[in-house]
């Protein structure tokens, strides 16, 4: 797991998180353009929210 420090632009903060999982063979993610923006922004608890953005593998 890597985290990255937060960053403030606009008034919003964001992090950045990696994680790599091991021994579950292979992730596909999903293209995120076929995921609506708003099933991938989980609201954990007032003001906080988390979403998700794929980052593509770097070779």
């Amino acid at each position: 797991m890597a985290v990255y420090h937060a960053e403030k632009q606009g008034g919003v903060t964001t992090q950045r998180v990696v994680i790599h999982y091991n021994c579950i063979g292979a992730f596909d993610v999903p293209d995120r353009r076929k995921i609506p923006e708003a099933d991938i922004i989980i609201e954990t608890r007032k003001g906080v929210a988390i979403s998700y953005a794929p980052v593509l593998p770097q070779f």
